[in-house]
């Protein structure tokens, strides 16, 4: 693709309230440990011409193999690794192709309110975007689990989409690399890892595999009568009165720190609900699993299997991610509880009859 149009869809991005899809030069970078496996999948964007891109330094700093696959469609086998920087989570690659580039934002001359574009990629590997605007900079130490000694720029609710993504200005110029659900790190701040030698050359990911992220599990039906009604959901949410909590699939905490984190959250407090030890004594099992190293896909299923809620919290590892996900699954169940329509929200009776997705972080 070539510099014109860029120029292009940045002034589209100027005057439209909804721009149509950016094709900025994108990349999606999959890695692995080894050839002929299912790769983990993070997004990346170019900085230098001649095929340095920056991506996620958590995604590739374990890498044995790596493949980039540019959103024009063309695919390297062949990527070497030059700067990294562990404490903002960033790291440059480089391919042997050369690259269409953005300009590079200078955050100081961006202010809280002005519009900006993310955009990001799914663990399956799927892209999409979403507008929003600049809630403000800060230091990273004053947002939890975002680590500490360099700055960030925040963005609303609207524009945190994700932990796989790149976000744009309003002149569609490169701001900056999102590394949490609603931050990102300034672009300016880590440009200097392009000039850097080579670290690395990773063998080739020619064999790599995207991942497949599984579809919920089918509904198993009880031995009943073929006339039988299905359990309304809506009142199976509303009446609710205990949860189990399965995390054996997840690697960043296990099922007591989830406890720990639902019992602390304000929202899962006022829910009246318990957690108990035994499955089957529960009304519902939350089951949460890990997708990539900050993502975490979860479904509430009732007593009898059927599906009554699903989500993905995203943002953090460790207690930080524990809590991502309270506050998400507590917001999503508060809906259908009977308080809800004296809080100013939708009547249960009114919400949607098929399962809910949640899709979010830490606000």
């Amino acid at each position: 693709m070539r510099f014109q149009m860029w120029i292009g869809i940045a002034t589209a991005f100027m005057v439209s309230a909804a721009p149509a899809p950016s094709d900025a030069p994108l990349a999606m970078v999959l890695v692995g440990r080894g050839p002929n496996q299912i790769g983990e999948a993070g997004v990346a964007i170019a900085i230098r011409a001649n095929g340095v891109l920056l991506t996620s330094y958590r995604l590739i700093k374990d890498a044995r193999v790596m493949q980039v696959r540019l959103k024009s469609g063309e695919v390297f086998d062949r990527v070497q690794l030059l700067g990294t920087d562990a404490r903002r989570d960033i790291a440059a690659i480089r391919i042997t192709g050369s690259l269409s580039v953005l300009p590079v934002a200078t955050a100081s001359q961006s202010a809280a309110g002005d519009a900006i574009r993310v955009i990001s990629l799914s663990p399956a590997g799927e892209w999409s975007q979403a507008d929003g605007s600049i809630a403000g900079y800060s230091m990273a130490d004053e947002i939890p689990g975002a680590g500490q000694g360099y700055h960030v720029v925040r963005l609303t609710a609207a524009a945190g989409t994700g932990a796989s993504g790149v976000v744009l200005d309003a002149q569609g110029n490169l701001l900056g690399l999102m590394t949490g659900p609603n931050f990102a790190v300034p672009a300016d701040s880590v440009a200097g890892l392009a000039e850097q030698g080579v670290a690395k050359t990773f063998a080739s990911g020619a064999s790599l595999k995207l991942p497949v992220i599984a579809a919920a599990a089918p509904v198993k039906q009880a031995a009943v009568k073929e006339s039988a009604p299905k359990p309304d959901r809506r009142a199976l949410l509303r009446d609710l009165k205990s949860i189990y909590v399965d995390a054996e699939s997840v690697k960043s905490f296990d099922a007591g720190e989830m406890k720990m984190a639902l019992f602390e959250d304000k929202i899962f407090q006022r829910l009246n609900l318990e957690i108990v030890d035994d499955r089957d004594a529960a009304d519902g099992v939350l089951t949460i699993r890990q997708s990539l190293k900050t993502d975490y896909p979860f479904e509430l299923t009732s007593r009898n299997n059927q599906l009554l809620l699903r989500g993905t919290a995203l943002g953090y590892t460790g207690e930080a991610g524990a809590r991502s996900l309270a506050l998400l699954f507590s917001q999503m169940v508060n809906e259908y509880r009977p308080r809800a329509e004296q809080a100013g929200r939708p009547d249960p009776a009114k919400l949607p009859a098929d399962p809910d997705i949640g899709f979010g972080g830490v606000k």
